[in-house]
């Protein structure tokens, strides 16, 4: 019976040291992800829509063909990162802190 013992403390042991190593791993990684992004406010989101209504204009057609592509039954409901290929692909100027903070404006359900 006393091996028993020996062999559960040792496996509570092994437990708890693979956890503080868990713990540490997910400090670590925490303190290398981005900021938390806020949503921009009206005024930053009107003004960088000023800033890409040029080549909105210019390019009406592509880029309502290209979302058109990503998102066929129109439930209006696009990836953020095919929004990101978009700006990239029409040349929107933006730069990508702009583009991250346009996408969550216009995101309704903030789920990306």
């Amino acid at each position: 019976m006393p091996a028993f013992y020996q062999a559960r403390k040792q496996a509570r042991d092994d437990y708890e040291t693979k956890l503080l190593h868990r713990a540490e791993a997910d400090r670590e990684l925490r303190r290398q992800l981005p900021p938390v992004w806020q949503e921009p406010s009206k005024e930053q989101v009107d003004c960088l829509c000023l800033q890409i209504s040029s080549a909105m204009n210019s390019s009406w057609q592509a880029i309502k063909s290209f979302f058109l592509r990503a998102d066929p039954d129109g439930r209006t409901s696009v990836l953020r990162s095919y929004f990101m290929e978009a700006a990239k692909r029409f040349s929107l100027n933006l730069s990508s802190k702009e583009l991250f903070d346009l996408a969550l404006a216009f995101d309704k359900k903030k789920n990306g």
